[in-house]
């Protein structure tokens, strides 16, 4: 779609309600025409969906909607996932204390079957996990990415091992496995206090579409 001087303005009011920067808010128009999308729309349905998804974690829909400016910036890794998924990961990550790009890294890891499957070796090896090196992969390059990160989670917590009762040398050799940063996230990524039963609400919540305009900034309102 082309940009009228009336998008733009639209585009400028969701960036500002949601903090982003012109820098920023020009991801997505760069995204957008790459995409041949409708100019503005994808902004638009970022910061909603990001908003809707706030209101379900009890988190600021501007915090979500950095998480998503990120991805859609990130083409490299991301450039097969919605602004919606996103948003959902971005709620996701958040409950856990995870930056963005800790999923980044654990994408870089599990993108290529010899990534995956050296990983997954060791891990077996190690720790007894049940991780499908093929199944990892898949999720890694799908644009269902929150099911790759629960999946890698959900996996990991089902071998029975704690995190709290892992060794430092442990810790260690699940952040180079995972490709995590540091061994704060792969405490946070396996917080067996952090439950994210709330998936299935975010789904529900982001399975409608975002209206006019108008509705949308009446329902960003209290961002």
């Amino acid at each position: 779609g082309h940009m009228t001087k009336d998008t733009m303005k639209d585009m400028a009011l969701f960036g500002e309600r949601m903090n982003l920067s012109a820098r920023e808010i020009s991801d997505f128009m760069v995204r957008e025409i790459s995409l041949g999308e409708e100019a503005g729309s994808m902004l638009q349905e970022a910061a909603v969906m990001s908003k809707r998804v706030a209101d379900i974690t009890g988190d600021s829909g501007k915090e979500i909607m950095s998480v998503v400016q990120q991805m859609v910036a990130d083409t490299q890794r991301f450039g097969n996932v919605s602004v919606t998924e996103a948003a959902k990961i971005g709620g996701a990550l958040r409950q856990l204390g995870l930056d963005y790009s800790e999923l980044g890294g654990m994408t870089d890891k599990f993108f290529n079957f010899e990534g995956a499957a050296q990983s997954v070796s060791a891990l077996t090896s190690v720790f007894g996990v049940q991780i499908d090196a093929m199944e990892a992969m898949r999720l890694a390059n799908s644009p269902d990415r929150l099911e790759f990160l629960t999946y890698m989670r959900d996996q990991f917590m089902a071998s029975g091992k704690a995190v709290e009762d892992m060794t430092l040398a442990e810790k260690r050799l699940v952040q180079q496995q995972m490709g995590l940063s540091n061994i704060q996230a792969v405490e946070r990524l396996f917080d067996p206090s952090v439950d994210l039963e709330n998936i299935e609400a975010m789904e529900q919540a982001t399975s409608g579409g975002v209206g006019t305009v108008e509705e949308s900034l009446s329902e960003l309102e209290t961002e």
